[in-house]
């Protein structure tokens, strides 16, 4: 469903992270760019989830964005990846019709109004379903869930699976919120048992995934309604889109996962569709930073040699706290506008 700029839905964006000079960053990213490309939505209501604590240097960037800060504590019981579920908490909210519950490794950049839907959950399907069919099969029968019978095309490989979406972008009405909280949290909770009880049921490099398995299990077994985004609201920079699920329009949200270079820009997509769009975050951050840039590195090219992008991937994370203070110092006594 498209809208018209006079009825697009309210956005309640939010993230959570860890309370670590790389998560830092990265939040301040995603803030900064929906502030600046985010189009109908830039001066949309944002808040910034840290698990346990948070940095004051950190939080009073947030805040200069305007951006709401809360802590929150660890969902017990469950690993790292299910602390997410403490975003869906903003249900209780009046301010917003549709929550964009986001990964930190993403950016904004341009308007997602248009897929904003209020009366499904939005998801993408992920790049690559590393599930094979008798994987699926055995996930079915340990959790008593019937097979769907209807398939989603994964949008790098082009092929089709089961439903089966990226956790990194999700656009939850408001009164679906709760449900999908209580469904998932059930849905993860009956997961781990079934991968405790039955240790061989997935190879071990599979239960990294656990979140999102929950997240499809979660959906077929409570009938919530959901509906497909296209892979321009949750577009990787790390791979080929396939042909099928492309589409005309540039990204709205791009997912670099650990992309960045030595000064923490984005690197050149794989993808030349998210191009433009990455190279304008890119300076815009620079802006702010008070960073040099001189354009993307390329990702296949870095992968080829020894491992500059490998190289650049840890020295981003060493220095992510000296960029956030400088950014600090750097704001310090201007005036944040917005377009």
């Amino acid at each position: 469903m498209r809208f018209k700029a006079s009825d697009a839905p309210r956005a309640l964006f939010t993230c959570l992270g860890e309370d670590e000079p790389l998560w830092h960053e990265r939040v301040l990213n995603l803030l900064l760019s929906l502030r600046t490309f985010g189009g109908r939505q830039a001066q949309a209501p944002f808040v910034a989830c840290f698990v346990g604590g948070v940095d004051e240097t950190a939080r009073r960037l947030l805040e200069r964005l305007e951006a709401e800060v809360r802590v929150v504590q660890p969902v017990k019981g469950l690993a790292r990846h299910a602390n997410k579920l403490r975003m869906l908490e903003m249900g209780s909210r009046t301010d917003f019709d549709v929550l964009v519950a986001l990964d930190c490794d993403v950016v904004i950049t341009g308007d997602v109004s248009p897929w904003l839907g209020t009366k499904a959950i939005g998801l993408k399907p992920v790049d690559v379903d590393p599930f094979v069919a008798s994987d699926w099969r055995r996930l079915h029968r340990a959790l008593g869930v019937p097979d769907p019978g209807e398939l989603v095309r994964a949008t790098s490989t082009g092929r089709m699976t089961r439903p089966y979406f990226n956790s990194g972008v999700i656009t939850v009405p408001r009164a679906l919120c709760d449900p999908l909280s209580r469904a998932w949290t059930e849905s993860l909770n009956a997961v781990v048992g079934a991968l405790e009880s039955e240790p061989g049921l997935l190879p071990a490099h599979l239960k990294f995934f656990t979140d999102q398995l929950a997240l499809a299990f979660a959906l077929q077994r409570s009938g919530l309604p959901w509906a497909e985004l296209p892979v321009q609201m949750n577009f990787p920079t790390h791979i080929e889109v396939h042909g099928a699920c492309s589409g005309a329009e540039e990204p709205a949200v791009l997912h670099y996962h650990s992309h960045v270079d030595d000064d923490g820009f984005l690197v050149r997509p794989v993808a030349a569709a998210a191009d433009r769009v990455a190279d304008a975050f890119n300076v815009v951050l620079a802006e702010f930073s008070g960073s040099t840039y001189e354009g993307m590195i390329s990702m296949r090219g870095a992968e080829s040699g020894p491992g500059r992008l490998a190289k650049a991937a840890r020295s981003a994370a060493r220095s992510s706290h000296h960029r956030t203070v400088a950014w600090s110092r750097r704001m310090a006594g201007r005036a944040w506008t917005r377009s």
